[in-house]
Protein backbone atom coordinates (compact mmCIF):
# COMPACT_ATOMS: atom_id res chain seq x y z
CA UNK A 1 0.00 0.00 0.00
CA UNK A 2 1.37 3.38 -1.00
CA UNK A 3 1.46 6.07 1.66
CA UNK A 4 1.54 9.68 0.54
CA UNK A 5 2.94 12.07 3.08
CA UNK A 6 0.74 15.09 3.83
CA UNK A 7 1.66 18.40 2.30
CA UNK A 8 1.37 21.44 4.56
CA UNK A 9 -1.49 23.66 3.45
CA UNK A 10 -1.79 27.41 3.50
CA UNK A 11 -3.39 29.56 6.15
CA UNK A 12 -6.87 30.96 5.56
CA UNK A 13 -7.40 34.38 7.08
CA UNK A 14 -10.96 35.63 7.36
CA UNK A 15 -11.99 39.26 7.17
CA UNK A 16 -14.10 38.82 10.33
CA UNK A 17 -13.08 41.09 13.20
CA UNK A 18 -13.62 39.03 16.35
CA UNK A 19 -14.33 42.11 18.49
CA UNK A 20 -16.95 43.49 16.10
CA UNK A 21 -18.42 40.00 15.71
CA UNK A 22 -18.74 39.64 19.49
CA UNK A 23 -20.41 43.00 20.05
CA UNK A 24 -22.77 42.43 17.13
CA UNK A 25 -23.77 39.08 18.57
CA UNK A 26 -24.41 40.55 22.01
CA UNK A 27 -26.48 43.36 20.50
CA UNK A 28 -28.65 40.85 18.64
CA UNK A 29 -29.13 38.70 21.73
CA UNK A 30 -30.22 41.77 23.72
CA UNK A 31 -32.54 42.85 20.89
CA UNK A 32 -34.29 39.47 20.76
CA UNK A 33 -34.83 39.59 24.51
CA UNK A 34 -36.16 43.14 24.41
CA UNK A 35 -38.63 42.57 21.60
CA UNK A 36 -39.31 38.87 22.19
CA UNK A 37 -38.02 38.12 18.71
CA UNK A 38 -37.38 34.73 17.18
CA UNK A 39 -34.41 35.42 14.93
CA UNK A 40 -32.09 38.26 14.01
CA UNK A 41 -29.15 38.71 11.67
CA UNK A 42 -26.47 41.38 11.38
CA UNK A 43 -23.91 42.02 8.64
CA UNK A 44 -21.20 44.67 8.91
CA UNK A 45 -19.05 45.56 5.89
CA UNK A 46 -16.01 47.74 5.48
CA UNK A 47 -17.38 50.17 2.86
CA UNK A 48 -13.95 50.87 1.39
CA UNK A 49 -13.15 47.22 0.60
CA UNK A 50 -16.48 45.37 1.09
CA UNK A 51 -14.74 43.00 3.51
CA UNK A 52 -17.20 41.35 5.91
CA UNK A 53 -16.24 42.48 9.40
CA UNK A 54 -19.10 40.67 11.13
CA UNK A 55 -21.87 38.30 10.11
CA UNK A 56 -24.06 37.06 12.94
CA UNK A 57 -27.20 34.94 13.18
CA UNK A 58 -29.07 34.65 16.46
CA UNK A 59 -29.91 32.05 17.62
CA UNK A 60 -26.73 30.49 16.35
CA UNK A 61 -25.35 26.97 16.10
CA UNK A 62 -22.94 25.40 18.58
CA UNK A 63 -20.07 24.25 16.34
CA UNK A 64 -19.25 21.42 18.76
CA UNK A 65 -22.76 19.99 18.35
CA UNK A 66 -23.62 21.08 14.81
CA UNK A 67 -25.05 17.64 14.04
CA UNK A 68 -27.88 18.34 16.49
CA UNK A 69 -28.92 21.54 14.70
CA UNK A 70 -31.76 21.74 12.19
CA UNK A 71 -30.88 22.05 8.52
CA UNK A 72 -32.37 25.55 8.30
CA UNK A 73 -30.22 26.80 11.16
CA UNK A 74 -27.02 25.66 9.43
CA UNK A 75 -27.41 28.21 6.63
CA UNK A 76 -26.18 31.78 7.04
CA UNK A 77 -29.38 33.83 7.08
CA UNK A 78 -27.59 36.99 5.95
CA UNK A 79 -27.11 35.41 2.53
CA UNK A 80 -29.71 32.62 2.36
CA UNK A 81 -32.93 34.23 3.62
CA UNK A 82 -35.13 36.35 1.37
CA UNK A 83 -37.30 38.89 3.18
CA UNK A 84 -39.42 41.95 2.44
CA UNK A 85 -37.19 44.87 3.45
CA UNK A 86 -39.73 47.54 4.32
CA UNK A 87 -38.56 51.05 5.11
CA UNK A 88 -34.81 50.46 4.73
CA UNK A 89 -35.59 50.18 1.00
CA UNK A 90 -36.54 53.87 0.92
CA UNK A 91 -32.86 54.72 0.45
CA UNK A 92 -32.96 52.77 -2.83
CA UNK A 93 -36.01 54.75 -3.96
CA UNK A 94 -34.27 57.99 -2.98
CA UNK A 95 -31.13 57.20 -4.97
CA UNK A 96 -33.20 56.07 -7.96
CA UNK A 97 -35.16 59.32 -7.88
CA UNK A 98 -31.99 61.41 -7.81
CA UNK A 99 -30.08 59.32 -10.34
CA UNK A 100 -32.88 59.35 -12.91
CA UNK A 101 -33.34 63.10 -12.50
CA UNK A 102 -36.91 62.58 -11.33
CA UNK A 103 -36.26 64.72 -8.26
CA UNK A 104 -33.66 66.98 -6.72
CA UNK A 105 -32.87 67.48 -3.06
CA UNK A 106 -35.29 70.42 -3.12
CA UNK A 107 -38.24 68.49 -4.63
CA UNK A 108 -41.21 68.07 -2.30
CA UNK A 109 -44.07 65.64 -1.78
CA UNK A 110 -47.16 66.00 0.37
CA UNK A 111 -48.58 63.57 2.93
CA UNK A 112 -52.00 64.14 4.42
CA UNK A 113 -51.63 60.89 6.37
CA UNK A 114 -52.82 58.51 3.65
CA UNK A 115 -53.19 58.11 -0.09
CA UNK A 116 -55.37 55.77 -2.14
CA UNK A 117 -53.62 53.95 -4.97
CA UNK A 118 -56.01 51.87 -7.04
CA UNK A 119 -57.66 49.58 -4.46
CA UNK A 120 -54.99 50.06 -1.78
CA UNK A 121 -54.75 52.78 0.87
CA UNK A 122 -51.19 53.65 1.93
CA UNK A 123 -50.83 55.14 5.41
CA UNK A 124 -48.35 57.27 7.32
CA UNK A 125 -48.17 57.42 11.10
CA UNK A 126 -49.03 61.15 10.96
CA UNK A 127 -50.00 63.69 8.28
CA UNK A 128 -46.52 65.11 7.71
CA UNK A 129 -47.51 67.77 5.20
CA UNK A 130 -45.03 68.98 2.58
CA UNK A 131 -41.62 67.34 2.77
CA UNK A 132 -38.34 67.46 0.89
CA UNK A 133 -36.25 64.28 0.56
CA UNK A 134 -34.53 64.75 3.90
CA UNK A 135 -37.87 65.04 5.72
CA UNK A 136 -39.29 62.08 3.78
CA UNK A 137 -36.46 59.91 5.07
CA UNK A 138 -36.59 61.41 8.56
CA UNK A 139 -40.31 60.63 8.90
CA UNK A 140 -40.07 57.41 6.86
CA UNK A 141 -43.12 58.51 4.92
CA UNK A 142 -44.80 55.67 3.03
CA UNK A 143 -47.12 58.14 1.34
CA UNK A 144 -44.28 60.26 -0.04
CA UNK A 145 -42.17 57.33 -1.24
CA UNK A 146 -45.22 55.77 -2.84
CA UNK A 147 -45.60 58.95 -4.91
CA UNK A 148 -41.89 59.09 -5.69
CA UNK A 149 -41.69 55.55 -7.08
CA UNK A 150 -44.73 56.21 -9.27
CA UNK A 151 -43.13 59.39 -10.55
CA UNK A 152 -39.94 57.49 -11.42
CA UNK A 153 -41.96 54.98 -13.43
CA UNK A 154 -41.91 51.20 -13.59
CA UNK A 155 -39.18 50.65 -16.18
CA UNK A 156 -36.76 53.21 -14.77
CA UNK A 157 -37.33 52.07 -11.20
CA UNK A 158 -36.86 48.41 -12.12
CA UNK A 159 -33.66 49.22 -14.03
CA UNK A 160 -32.26 51.12 -11.05
CA UNK A 161 -33.16 48.47 -8.47
CA UNK A 162 -31.62 45.76 -10.66
CA UNK A 163 -28.48 47.82 -11.24
CA UNK A 164 -28.12 48.35 -7.50
CA UNK A 165 -27.66 44.59 -7.10
CA UNK A 166 -31.13 43.35 -6.22
CA UNK A 167 -32.65 40.27 -7.82
CA UNK A 168 -29.22 38.70 -8.28
CA UNK A 169 -26.48 37.26 -5.99
CA UNK A 170 -23.77 39.61 -4.75
CA UNK A 171 -21.14 36.93 -5.50
CA UNK A 172 -19.91 36.71 -1.92
CA UNK A 173 -17.52 33.78 -1.41
CA UNK A 174 -19.94 31.76 0.74
CA UNK A 175 -22.23 28.89 -0.35
CA UNK A 176 -25.99 29.06 -0.48
CA UNK A 177 -26.51 32.69 -1.48
CA UNK A 178 -30.04 33.59 -2.56
CA UNK A 179 -30.86 36.18 -5.22
CA UNK A 180 -33.80 37.93 -3.60
CA UNK A 181 -36.97 38.36 -5.63
CA UNK A 182 -37.34 41.18 -8.16
CA UNK A 183 -40.12 40.33 -10.57
CA UNK A 184 -40.00 41.64 -14.15
CA UNK A 185 -42.34 44.56 -14.73
CA UNK A 186 -44.56 42.38 -16.91
CA UNK A 187 -45.60 40.53 -13.73
CA UNK A 188 -46.22 43.64 -11.63
CA UNK A 189 -49.72 44.42 -10.41
CA UNK A 190 -51.15 47.93 -10.27
CA UNK A 191 -49.83 48.37 -6.74
CA UNK A 192 -46.36 46.84 -7.14
CA UNK A 193 -44.65 50.08 -8.20
CA UNK A 194 -46.13 52.34 -5.48
CA UNK A 195 -45.61 49.83 -2.66
CA UNK A 196 -42.10 48.91 -3.79
CA UNK A 197 -41.23 52.55 -3.17
CA UNK A 198 -41.38 51.81 0.56
CA UNK A 199 -40.01 48.28 0.45
CA UNK A 200 -42.98 46.00 -0.18
CA UNK A 201 -43.50 43.75 -3.20
CA UNK A 202 -39.78 42.98 -3.40
CA UNK A 203 -37.58 40.53 -1.49
CA UNK A 204 -33.91 41.01 -0.63
CA UNK A 205 -31.16 39.40 1.39
CA UNK A 206 -29.37 41.10 4.27
CA UNK A 207 -26.07 41.02 2.37
CA UNK A 208 -27.69 42.82 -0.58
CA UNK A 209 -28.97 45.58 1.70
CA UNK A 210 -25.65 45.87 3.52
CA UNK A 211 -23.82 46.03 0.20
CA UNK A 212 -26.08 48.80 -1.09
CA UNK A 213 -25.52 50.95 2.00
CA UNK A 214 -21.78 50.24 1.84
CA UNK A 215 -21.88 51.49 -1.75
CA UNK A 216 -23.40 54.79 -0.59
CA UNK A 217 -20.69 55.11 2.08
CA UNK A 218 -18.07 54.35 -0.57
CA UNK A 219 -19.12 57.23 -2.80
CA UNK A 220 -21.24 55.15 -5.16
CA UNK A 221 -18.66 52.48 -6.05
CA UNK A 222 -20.23 49.02 -5.66
CA UNK A 223 -17.93 46.08 -4.91
CA UNK A 224 -18.27 42.37 -4.15
CA UNK A 225 -18.42 41.43 -0.46
CA UNK A 226 -15.99 38.73 0.69
CA UNK A 227 -14.85 36.85 3.79
CA UNK A 228 -11.57 35.32 2.58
Amino acid sequence: EDVIDPIPGKNIVLTIDSNIQYFAQQALIDTLKTYDGKRATCTILDPKTDAVLAMVDVPGVDPEHWQDASMSSLSEKAISANYEPGSVFKAITSVAGLETGTITLKSTFYSGGSIKVFDTVVHDLYPYGTMNLYAMLQHSSNVAFCQLSMKIGAKSFYDCVSRYGFGKPTGIDLPGEESGILLPTSLWSNTTLPTMGFGQGVAVTAIQMANFYATIANGGLMQRPYVV
